[in-house]
This record gives structure tokens, C-alpha cells and sequence, in this order.
């Protein structure tokens, strides 16, 4: 990419032209080439713009910028969408269409990353930040009701006295992990969403009916304890008690 002239010669050269000086004879008394003097004079008869257009960075980003209130209201509603999905979206809902590295760079821009919904955790900023699926059930008024009173009653619990339960499932085998761990498998939701660059990312998921083996153990303030193997599917009610 050539070096760009300075404004102050390009508004020399369009001020002799305007002189009366044809637009060759300028640009040969300033040692410019004649289709420089011409452009340069077109652009201020037309647009009265003496500078020269911006030369390199990011030029076209304006047009995918004006559809951001759907790209954020779509990750909003779907936090899990795909790029794939926000293009046919961009193409039916706006018949704008973009390339998948386009709205990749729309969401760095804006600091939105694609980050996993399972329980683990990722280093950002010097700090760990859990990213965690929850049940879709937590909508529900009665559950949401349940679980009030339950972080209401916590303050006067006994750490000593609770016994947490929790288990690994799995299909072939038999697998001790660490305690505790998520028991619930999600086998057909999607692991990953997008989310404000070091923000916590929640996402609904329904509960799974398949069949699988269970490693349950409870859990107490000085180590485990009653672990205990089933084959029969899911922890049930019936089986803790």
C-alpha cells in the first residue's frame, strides 16, 4: 500500500486547478501523477473532501454493527445458538447476508465469548469463573417457591448435621470422580453459549430419561460417606431412602 500525500499538497494542487491551471500542468508543478490531480480534484467538486480516504483496519464492520440489537437479542434468547444459526437469522429476519468470520468478529468486538455450560471453570483475569448449566424447572412458580424458602432456612443450618448426596452416571462403566460433581446428564444439550467476556453464562437444560449406571456417596463436612453403585438408571427418590 502506498504512502499517502499530505492534505496540505492536495489542497495546493486543487487550489491551482481552481486557478484556471489544466489538472495536468498542476500535478506536473507539483510532481504528482496527472490521475492523482484528477481524483483528487473530482472528490471536492463532489463531496468538497480534500483528505484522503482511511487506508487499512477494519472498513466494513459498519454494516454488520447495525444489526447488533438482533445478534445480542438472539445470544439473549438462545444462549447456546450456533454462528450458523445467527446467520440464517441475519439472512431471513434483516436479508442481510454475512460470512461466519464476520460474526465471529462482531462478538469479540463486543467481548461476547463461546464458553462451556458444564460444571467447570476457567481461568479469566486472574480468577476462576464457574460455568454451569441449571434445570429448566427453576422457572417453574412452584419450584421457584421451594427453593426461596430453602435459601432462607440455610442461615441456621448445622454444617456439622448435613450430608450432601451426589453421583456420577454412566452408560458402559462404573467410574469413581471426584465429589462432588454434577450427577445430571444432558446428553442432547448443547455444552456451550455465548456470554459477556468473564461473565457467568446460565442455561436451562432438560432433565435426561435414558438408563444409566449410578455412583452415588454422600458427602459430610469430614469426608464421604455410604457410597453406593446402582445399575437401574437415575438417582430416584425411592433409592435415597
Amino acid at each position: 500500500m502506498g504512502q499517502r500525500l499530505s492534505e496540505d499538497l492536495r489542497i495546493r494542487v486543487i487550489r491551482t486547478i481552481e486557478d484556471g491551471l489544466s489538472r495536468r500542468a498542476a500535478a506536473a508543478r507539483f510532481g504528482v501523477g496527472v490521475s492523482s490531480a484528477i481524483r483528487w480534484m473530482s472528490a471536492c467538486l463532489e463531496t468538497g473532501r480534500t483528505c484522503a480516504k482511511p487506508q487499512g483496519g477494519d472498513q466494513r464492520s459498519d454494516r454488520i454493527e447495525a444489526q447488533a440489537d438482533l445478534l445480542m437479542g438472539a445470544i439473549e434468547a438462545m444462549p447456546d445458538i450456533t454462528l450458523e444459526e445467527l446467520r440464517e437469522r441475519l439472512l431471513t429476519g434483516r436479508g442481510e447476508a454475512f460470512g461466519i468470520s464476520t460474526i465471529h468478529d462482531f462478538h469479540r468486538r463486543h467481548g461476547v465469548t463461546f464458553e462451556q455450560v458444564r460444571g467447570e471453570k476457567k481461568r479469566s483475569g486472574g480468577s476462576f469463573h464457574p460455568r454451569t448449566a441449571h434445570a429448566s424447572e427453576q422457572a417453574r412458580e412452584d419450584v421457584a417457591e421451594r427453593r426461596e424458602a430453602w435459601f432462607e432456612l440455610q442461615p441456621d443450618l448445622d454444617p456439622a448435621k448435613l450430608v450432601f448426596l451426589d453421583g456420577k452416571e454412566d452408560r458402559k462403566s462404573i467410574r469413581w470422580t471426584d465429589f462432588p460433581t454434577n450427577g445430571a446428564t444432558t446428553k442432547m444439550a448443547r455444552l456451550r453459549g455465548r456470554s459477556p467476556r468473564g461473565e457467568r453464562r446460565r442455561a436451562s437444560a432438560p432433565h435426561g430419561r435414558w438408563k444409566t449406571t449410578t455412583l452415588v456417596a454422600g458427602l459430610r463436612l469430614d469426608g464421604l460417606t455410604a457410597p453406593f453403585a446402582m445399575g437401574l438408571g437415575p438417582m430416584a427418590a425411592s433409592m435415597a431412602h
